[in-house]
């Protein structure tokens, strides 16, 4: 792909060219032919005109060309060149990459063997790795998990107040609208023309008290006589209209009403038309007469009004005016306290064998709209992403079997309760002018159906008769919404510190792997504790070898290439070194030491036998190993056993080495052996004499006398397991007498 558009670079020069050489060898220029013509050119130049000097210049420049064949040779020339110089650089560069991509893929390939062999050779490292992992999981999960349950606890909690506060809001409402009560209660008290009524209208079904409207209702009494008093009638509109501008409620307080002997008398608004708009008002007829005792379904809430000094709310309640009727207050409390007396008064109700000394009950019916409508809890909740659901359980008197039963809005999860209203019965079924409805659910916000019920946490306002509930939800949710990416980010944070761990500790295996080649362990401990390294051992067997003409052939050879040779060949000995268990001590130059018995203690016929073995094996690899240009090398080594000191001598790029007669006399055995072959000492040769597994052969080497002392040395020749070769002569024994038998049959 990068040849094309080289090559249309390399078009540029050879355009230039070309056009260079075709105005030089121009005899006359139509450019200077066309400007002498004014005829020809003027101010106003057209595309026409410069179509025409554009041919007129093409037709020079081929007519040049073809009598002058020369240029476009030079051109397709130097196109060719330019080419092949592009196309050479670019395939260099190529190849170039190819080859770095290659080299890095191997890299990385040894790179993991490497790694894969000391994780299999060191099990602890990968466990390590894997406890690591599994513990940055555990506390991630656990420090995230916390952290995310603290943020729902605060979210929770924050909800928790703000519903709080909202429920205590509400609470001060009705504790507000229920104020007037207590002032037309002391009117009552305090003015005369209230004190005869309760005589006047009696309890029901008694001789001289007001009667029922008909022998089938008997909760409804025809007080038109004594309650339609218009001086009575116009004080106490005179002192509701009064305390209910008072209460400052914004509309909310719709009607208050007084109850002596428990029957309704006197309401007002009687038809409430100043707090709706027409055509709508709030009929309150239906409530005059209305004998909540003689009501069964009224008659157990208004004993407890009775026999209650607070205020007694019930509702919220859904209200109509009649069947026909819009509701104009579809959702209300009804308020009611008692007009308690001093029992010298002889004020007294009777219910069921029980006296109370009551004038009657005071009531007010409080719009549940306005108070939402005051509250701006839609607003309020919407601005904090919150949604709401408001809702109650009530508990209904059973007139049957006389116990509450509970009817409950909601089913989701209880949280936890708010402070009871202490002040505050809410209690069911209560007095009403109007037709009734229960609608369990008060208010909720525009968007909470789109939540699921089990996202809302419920706080709840506890009464002696009346829950009320406000469950809350958050749009996103309580959950942490970072928790999903979090979990999933600590995870994969805590495999790469694992993995990172993993490749710290193969590294680290790597350095003591690589130091403990150079160090034996044992001396390693020591060096860590500042202490000085001298061991001494009783029987060991050195080894040296050296190449033949090294001089020579190094001298022949550039520095490099003499690395590589010494690199590769000493490879193929560490190999043997490794497989006949024997430890390389150093290299010095093309000499190679080695020693079996030391550091790691064996027995001197053990350690022989190693060396002697591993000495077979070299000559052998060396007869088989060629430099990188054919050429054979040949060694000479030798074999001594005996005592040696071996030790790490200073602190700076330290080096474990040995000491003593025994390795000069190594040296003296490889420095006089012959080519290709070990020279071993008579002490070695004892001991390989002996050996139990191997049957080692031997040529005569050197024998010297120095001070009545006779010194004989041994060239090592082959090797073979004793066993082996008891087999073996037991098969030629087997043949021979064979052979016999068939001889004498025959």
């Amino acid at each position: 792909m990068a040849i094309l558009p080289l090559t249309l670079l390399s078009l540029n020069p050879l355009i230039a060219l070309v056009s260079n050489i075709i105005f030089r060898m121009a005899n006359s220029s139509v450019w200077n032919d066309i400007d002498d013509d004014d005829d020809f050119i003027d101010d106003n130049f057209s595309f026409r005109q410069f179509r025409v000097a554009l041919h007129l210049w093409l037709s020079d420049c081929w007519k040049i060309v073809v009598s002058h064949p020369r240029i476009p040779i030079i051109a397709l020339v130097c196109l060719a060149a330019l080419l092949a110089i592009n196309i050479v650089t670019i395939s260099a560069f190529a190849n170039q990459y190819t080859n770095d991509k290659i080299s890095k893929a191997e890299d990385l390939h040894l790179w993991l063997s490497d790694c894969w062999k000391i994780v299999v050779s060191h099990p602890r490292i990968p466990i390590i790795a894997l406890v690591c992992l599994a513990a940055l999981v555990t506390v991630s999960i656990v420090t995230i998990s916390a952290m995310a349950n603290q943020y729902t606890n605060d979210k929770i909690s924050k909800a928790e107040d703000f519903a709080l506060d909202t429920g205590n809001w509400f609470r001060q409402q009705l504790t507000q609208a229920t104020f007037p009560l207590f002032a037309l209660s002391e009117s009552v008290k305090e003015m005369s023309i209230f004190w005869n009524l309760p005589s006047l209208i009696g309890p029901g079904g008694e001789t001289g008290s007001a009667p029922y409207v008909n022998a089938t209702i008997i909760n409804h009494r025809n007080v038109s006589d004594i309650c339609d008093n218009a001086t009575m009638l116009a004080e106490f509109n005179r002192i509701a209209k009064i305390i209910k501008d008072d209460a400052n409620l914004g509309g909310a307080l719709v009607t208050l009403s007084i109850m002596p002997e428990v029957v309704g008398c006197a309401l007002y608004p009687l038809n409430n038309t100043e707090d709706f708009a027409p055509p709508l008002y709030l009929d309150n007829s239906g409530a005059v007469g209305h004998d909540l005792l003689k009501d069964p379904g009224r008659r157990a809430l208004a004993v407890a009004t009775l026999g209650s000094s607070k205020v007694v709310v019930a509702g919220p309640l859904q209200l109509t005016q009649c069947p026909d009727c819009p509701p104009v207050v579809k959702t209300a409390f009804i308020a009611r306290l008692s007009v308690n007396m001093p029992p010298e008064l002889g004020y007294n109700i009777t219910v069921d064998g029980s006296s109370y000394s009551s004038w009657g009950l005071v009531s007010a019916i409080i719009s549940w709209e306005r108070i939402l409508g005051r509250s701006d809890i839609f607003q309020r909740f919407e601005s904090r992403g919150m949604q709401f659901e408001l809702s109650k359980t009530d508990r209904n008197f059973n007139t049957t079997t006389n116990q509450y039963d509970e009817k409950v809005s909601r089913n989701v999860v209880p949280m936890k309760f708010l402070p009871p209203l202490s002040f505050i019965n809410l209690l069911f079924f209560s007095f009403c002018p109007c037709v009734l409805s229960i609608d369990f659910l008060l208010a909720k916000s525009a968007r909470a159906n789109s939540i699921g019920a089990n996202n809302f946490y419920n706080l709840s306002l506890p009464t002696t008769n009346n829950n009320w509930t406000i469950a809350v939800a958050y749009d996103d949710g309580a959950e942490a919404p970072w928790l999903g990416w979090a979990m999933a980010l600590s995870i994969i944070l805590s495999i790469i510190l694992s993995i990172v761990l993993l490749v710290l500790l193969i590294k680290k295996q790597k350095y003591k792997n690589l130091v403990r080649e150079m160090i034996p362990s044992k001396a390693i401990k020591k060096l860590q504790r500042n202490q000085v390294v001298v061991d001494k051992y009783e029987m060991v067997t050195v080894f040296q070898s050296d190449i033949i003409g090294f001089t020579s052939m190094s001298a022949e050879m550039t520095p490099i290439r003499v690395m590589r040779m010494l690199n590769s060949y000493f490879e193929g000995l560490d190999k043997l070194a490794n497989k006949h268990n024997v430890y390389k001590i150093k290299t010095i130059g093309d000499a190679y030491i080695c020693v079996a018995g030391c550091p790691v203690v064996c027995s001197g016929r053990d350690g022989a036998e190693r060396i002697a073995l591993f000495a077979l094996d070299m000559m052998e690899y060396t007869r088989n190993f060629r430099t990188e240009e054919g050429t054979e090398i040949r060694i000479r080594a030798g074999i001594h056993s005996g005592r040696i000191v071996a030790g790490v001598v200073g602190h700076l790029r330290p080096q474990y080495t040995i000491f003593g007669n025994t390795v000069s006399i190594a040296a003296s055995m490889e420095a006089s052996s012959e080519a290709m072959k070990t020279q071993c000492s008579n002490a070695t040769w004892r001991l390989l004499r002996d050996n139990p597994k191997y049957l080692f052969s031997f040529l005569e080497g050197r024998r010297e006398s120095e001070k009545e002392k006779i010194h004989e040395t041994w060239f090592l020749g082959r090797a073979a397991a004793k066993r082996c070769l008891s087999e073996a002569l037991s098969t030629s024994r087997f043949r021979i007498i064979n052979a016999k038998a068939l001889k004498e049959e025959g």
